[in-house]
């Protein structure tokens, strides 16, 4: 799950939110490994705090043998079910 939320208060109310079911891998970029379910309550619960014409969140549904690849250094390793792979 990405978000992008210009305004710093609204932003800290999502990050709290989605790091409740999420593992930050970027700045504002979460790896929740959850069901379709707690994926939806997630964003309903984000659509009463984000400004629809200012922000946005998006969740991406990942295959069950998904695979990272990755250049530089993770804030927080997620491991994906199939090898990973340092690009450089």
């Amino acid at each position: 799950m990405s978000y992008d939320v210009s305004d710093d208060k609204r932003r800290r109310k999502v990050e709290k939110i989605v790091s409740e079911r999420g593992v930050r891998i970027q700045y504002s970029c979460f790896y929740c490994p959850v069901d379709r379910k707690a994926i939806l309550n997630l964003l309903i619960r984000l659509m009463k705090i984000i400004d629809k014409t200012k922000d946005s969140v998006i969740a991406v549904s990942l295959s069950k043998d998904w695979e990272k690849l990755t250049i530089g250094t993770l804030r927080n390793p997620v491991v994906s079910p199939r090898n990973e792979r340092r690009v450089i």
